[in-house]
């Protein structure tokens, strides 16, 4: 019975070490065209050339990603990165976190109406993928987002 037991055990621990090492992946073109199809933003947004951009976010050195961005009269916008490691991609959402503070700050000197919609700013961290979505839309963004986190 004691040897029974022990083989048990260590088939749930296989098991249970298998799972940990799947990796998370993500369709970033079907989430991107979903979130920008169903989720309403208050101007319209654009891919734009990421690599420009990517030093405004503060992110850690490796992480590369896409953007969609509107006019800078509003702060919606679209965003789906990719960190070398899941270590990185925790230190991304901080720095996303950061971003949205310095946000905050910018908006409530010229544009405070658009300080709510960053209050609630949607991050998700699925892996070594961060998303980051600004819309006053944020609860069915949130909803849309995780449709493709599995």
């Amino acid at each position: 019975m004691k040897k029974i037991m022990t083989i048990f055990v260590s088939a749930l621990l296989l098991l249970g070490l298998s799972a940990c090492g799947k990796a998370a992946t993500l369709n970033v073109d079907e989430l991107s065209a979903d979130v920008l199809k169903n989720v309403s933003f208050e101007v319209e947004l654009k891919k734009i050339n990421s690599d420009v951009i990517l030093g405004n976010y503060g992110l850690p050195e490796g992480v590369t990603g896409d953007i969609w961005r509107g006019s800078s009269t509003a702060p919606d916008q679209l965003a789906v990165f990719l960190a070398p490691d899941e270590n990185t991609a925790a230190k991304t959402v901080d720095a996303l976190k950061e971003n949205i503070k310095e946000l905050k700050t910018t908006y409530s000197g010229y544009a405070p109406e658009e300080v709510p919609k960053l209050d609630k700013s949607v991050i998700e961290k699925h892996g070594k993928y961060v998303i980051l979505c600004i819309t006053n839309d944020s609860d069915n963004a949130q909803k849309v987002i995780k449709s493709h986190l599995k």
